[in-house]
């Protein structure tokens, strides 16, 4: 088995067990909004990420937090071991097939910082990107 399978199933086990992050996010964010009064756009821009017409990735999330005063990762809630539990698991593949980050980007299309993102769980893997 190369490097790639290892990655894949090690992603596709961490996916199987779980619902999207992104709409665990959501339900979240939909709680926490519940009863609080904000600015308008600013309760526009946040709805507008709970109904889904927005992109919201781990970036977002973890910027709404620091701005709301939200503990890191409350928008995940579970699942934020997960992300950072395969980020891990990437960077010990990665490790034990002699790689650097950099290497592997090439490998998988990617730039090396996302990589990096990757292994310290700022930033979730998209599904499908090892193929």
């Amino acid at each position: 088995m190369d490097f790639k399978e290892e990655v894949s199933l090690a992603v596709g086990a961490a996916d199987v067990k779980r619902p999207s992050v992104r709409l665990i996010r959501r339900s979240r964010l939909k709680e926490w909004l519940a009863g609080r009064s904000l600015a308008g756009t600013e309760k526009a821009y946040l709805m507008k990420l709970v109904k889904g017409e927005c992109a919201f990735w781990g970036q977002t999330a973890r910027q709404i937090e620091n701005e709301h005063g939200m503990p890191k990762g409350h928008l995940d809630g579970p699942l934020w071991d997960e992300v950072a539990i395969l980020g891990d698991r990437i960077k010990a593949l990665r490790k034990g097939a002699g790689l650097t980050q950099k290497q592997l980007a090439e490998i998988v299309g990617v730039a090396q910082t996302t990589i990096a993102t990757w292994e310290c769980g700022k930033r979730e893997m998209p599904g499908g990107i090892i193929s």
